[in-house]
């Protein structure tokens, strides 16, 4: 008995060897020695001949093995079939033939994976456009929740999220944890993946179990470029996060995400929302020492002396962390001032259209040859240049490197002289007295 075990291991074993090697020949030369041998004979994990040739991509092995009427169908422990091990690998071909041969490509496996979820995953872009091409359920659900979509958003394959847009994929759909396509691909910072769902109209505003959108994903991971694609696309800006009340402006403002803040002011995001600590974007700024974020909530009319649920105003959270520059900014700004300095700081509604220049200094340093230089031009040409490009340097024609300069701006720029004896040099000196009754200070200008 123990010889005839021996001899069943051995022609097992070289079935495998021959399957996974792609021996054709070999294998035929078994089969032939060995008449009464089981093709459809299994290892310990439940893996065939059919599994090994489907995994190698061992195509005429595989055709091999259904002339001798081979189960195709077959699973391993796992629940994957033939089908599924080509899909893992990429071979197209192996594929191709199972399906003439009759084999479901919607077959699950014990995790809830077809051929077309595992394929999306390991980015074979030619497998999956051919599995869509013949109806593969393209909307599946693993055991997961997650669809094809899902695993291709999540590992940042754009041309497979392309196709499966393209074929129908619903961006609607959600996995366990509420997540979308979108939500995939922003927390792992997958650019374009992104544009490429956007593209096709991916909902915005869907939340996850947390109660977080996509673009609050991105700005936790700092995936800036995404946030503004996002606000770009015009998501709703005040979306609460249910565990911390929190909205992305908060985010953006803990996480110094600059950009993002300024586009969420400019779109008109509540910039004094409070979190479930009673926490204002203001605050969180300070807190984390984040000052041009500080300046640009300040202008856009965020209240300094707002106070969270333990009474600290920003102001006192950034002294406690050591951050005396932001704390005098805070104090700069209270009451009246505040409202003053907002107001310089706005941009006018139109351009300014004359600007006048004084111009002082002592004698001889120039002033007049300025005053010329703006009348003869060459100021203008040079503000040209820097305002926008030249022409190239490699032209052959002379005529054209004038033209560009001389309509490089909507309209001319103009200068005009006041009073030439305004250019006469003021020396300033300082003359200081001390007597009884104090310190006097006398500016005198000398011209």
């Amino acid at each position: 008995l123990d010889e005839v075990d021996k001899a069943e291991n051995f022609v097992m074993a070289a079935l495998f060897c021959a399957s996974e090697e792609g021996n054709v020949e070999g294998l035929k030369e078994l089969s032939e020695m060995a008449a009464n041998i089981d093709l459809n004979t299994s290892n310990k994990h439940g893996e065939t001949a059919v599994h090994m040739a489907a995994s190698g991509g061992h195509l005429e092995v595989l055709k091999f093995l259904l002339s001798k009427g081979v189960d195709i169908s077959i699973k391993d422990k796992q629940g994957d079939s033939a089908v599924y091990w080509a899909a893992r690998q990429g071979h197209t071909d192996v594929i191709r033939c199972l399906v003439e041969a009759g084999v479901s490509i919607n077959t699950q496996n014990k995790s809830g994976e077809a051929a077309l979820h595992v394929a999306a995953r390991y980015g074979h872009t030619a497998t999956v456009e051919y599995l869509c091409s013949i109806d593969a359920n393209i909307n599946l659900f693993d055991n997961l929740g997650e669809t094809a979509l899902h695993c291709a958003a999540w590992h940042g394959y754009v041309q497979i999220t392309r196709i499966l847009c393209e074929n129908g994929a619903m961006l609607t759909l959600q996995n366990k944890e509420k997540e979308t396509a979108l939500h995939c691909a922003a927390v792992r910072g997958n650019l374009d993946c992104v544009r490429v769902l956007l593209e096709y109209g991916v909902p915005l505003n869907h939340t996850d179990k947390r109660g977080s959108t996509a673009l609050q994903l991105a700005c936790q991971r700092h995936n800036s470029a995404i946030a503004l694609l996002i606000l770009n696309s015009g998501c709703q800006l005040d979306i609460i996060d249910k565990e911390t009340g929190e909205s992305t402006l908060h985010c953006a403002a803990r996480e110094g995400l600059l950009s993002v803040v300024q586009t969420m002011c400019s779109l008109g995001a509540n910039v004094d929302v409070t979190s479930t600590d009673g926490f204002s974007p203001l605050h969180l700024a300070c807190k984390f020492g984040h000052i041009e974020i500080v300046r640009c909530l300040l202008m856009v009319g965020a209240s300094p002396d707002a106070v969270n649920k333990d009474g600290l105003t920003g102001e006192i959270m950034a002294l406690a962390q050591g951050f005396t520059h932001i704390a005098e900014l805070m104090t700069s700004v209270k009451g009246e001032r505040r409202l003053a300095l907002i107001s310089q700081l706005k941009p006018l509604a139109q351009p300014i259209s004359r600007v006048k220049l004084k111009l002082l200094g002592s004698t001889g340093v120039g002033k007049s040859m300025l005053v010329e230089s703006l009348k003869t031009g060459f100021l203008g040409s040079f503000f040209r240049r820097k305002l926008y490009p030249a022409a190239s340097s490699s032209t052959k024609h002379k005529t054209a490197s004038k033209l560009s300069r001389q309509f490089s701006l909507p309209t001319p720029l103009n200068y005009t002289v006041g009073n030439p004896s305004y250019t006469k040099g003021i020396d300033v000196q300082t003359v200081s007295v001390t007597g009884k009754l104090g310190h006097l200070l006398i500016l005198l200008q000398v011209s």
